[in-house]
């Protein structure tokens, strides 16, 4: 595929997701670089290759729950840890079926959106460092083959055989436990919220009003939903957000190849 043609791709799986999220009250925004593209660029940052959603946390289980509604009505699939032993991000990956996305590292899926739960988190940033950690080692208590990303081999050796010993039934209960870890702290009545264990780390937890109050964003000529917070939220995460960065930073974050399944 080409970068028009992924692109155009991401944007029919965003408007799916959106007008079902609408249909049926589901509170989402345009996270990270895509709502950083829709306010600095009014759609992709040229750069970029990703798209990428949030949900609070209640609304996200939501979602899960009702996509089979969703995929019934459109070409949508789902991956994430609940449906695909390999892979351990704590997020879900939404695509169009009909696509394949091979890249190093992560369990097949398509193009489309990275689609995020926001969760509660703890009031002070120790407790917030100290929480991350904790649900850090769990994951590397599940040691899926999605981390064998490793550079080095006796790394890649561990996760390789720590994945391969641990039974099934041990997986699963691993991933439960995962899961409630992040739902430690009620979204609703947590005075912090963010993507917990993110690439950000503790950039990511900010105050939780952020993630409550949504509104209307261009992005590539189609209406989205947005954070009413977007200026905190971006200043938060990025800094000065609207200075470019330099050319030799312009690079995409992923390497992957994109392909129509007949």
């Amino acid at each position: 595929m080409t970068q028009s043609e992924i692109r155009e791709c991401q944007l029919n799986v965003m408007t799916l997701v959106h007008d079902f999220c609408i249909a049926n009250n589901i509170r989402y925004s345009l996270c990270g670089g895509t709502m950083l593209g829709a306010v600095r660029h009014k759609g992709f940052i040229p750069w970029d290759d990703d798209v990428d959603f949030f949900m609070p946390r209640p609304d996200y289980d939501r979602f899960l729950e009702l996509f089979p509604q969703l995929s019934a009505q459109s070409n949508l699939r789902i991956i994430n840890y609940w449906n695909h032993e390999e892979v351990a991000q704590k997020y879900s990956k939404i695509f169009a079926g009909n696509t394949i996305v091979i890249e190093s590292g992560f369990a097949d899926n398509g193009v489309g959106m990275d689609l995020f739960p926001i969760d509660g988190a703890p009031d002070t940033l120790e407790d917030i460092k100290k929480f991350n950690k904790e649900i850090g080692n769990c994951r590397m208590g599940c040691a899926k083959k999605v981390y064998i990303r490793q550079k080095d081999c006796l790394r890649k050796l561990k996760w390789y055989v720590l994945y391969k010993i641990t039974p099934k039934s041990v997986k699963k209960r691993i991933i439960k436990e995962f899961d409630l870890m992040h739902k430690r702290y009620n979204f609703e009545t947590s005075y912090n919220a963010g993507i917990l264990i993110d690439r950000y780390k503790e950039k990511s937890i900010m105050p939780a009003i952020y993630f409550k109050e949504f509104i209307d964003v261009s992005f590539e000529g189609r209406i989205f939903k947005g954070l009413k917070y977007y200026h905190e939220y971006l200043t938060h995460t990025y800094g000065d957000y609207m200075q470019l960065p330099p050319e030799d930073k312009r690079k995409p974050d992923h390497t992957y190849k994109s392909y129509i399944v007949d």
